[in-house]
């Protein structure tokens, strides 16, 4: 029984480790489409934004309630 919850415990640290990893390089991808866009890069901001936008939207979708959804 030990065995079984140690290894629901681990599953569940990891995925919300993953989570968090996810919005985490979001803000990074964020904060470096704004470096580019105060910069007059428009090209590069796009894509930065399409990237924060693509690798935050299945968390948004999953939890849209949440408090850094609407960030």
């Amino acid at each position: 029984m030990i065995g079984r919850a140690a290894v629901a415990l681990l599953v569940a640290l990891a995925a919300g480790c993953t989570y968090h990893n996810v919005l985490f390089n979001a803000g990074e991808l964020y904060t470096l489409a704004e470096e580019h866009r105060r910069a007059g890069q428009d090209t590069s901001a796009r894509s930065a934004y399409a990237d924060v936008a693509r690798t935050t939207g299945p968390a948004v979708r999953a939890r849209p309630d949440a408090d850094w959804a609407d960030d």
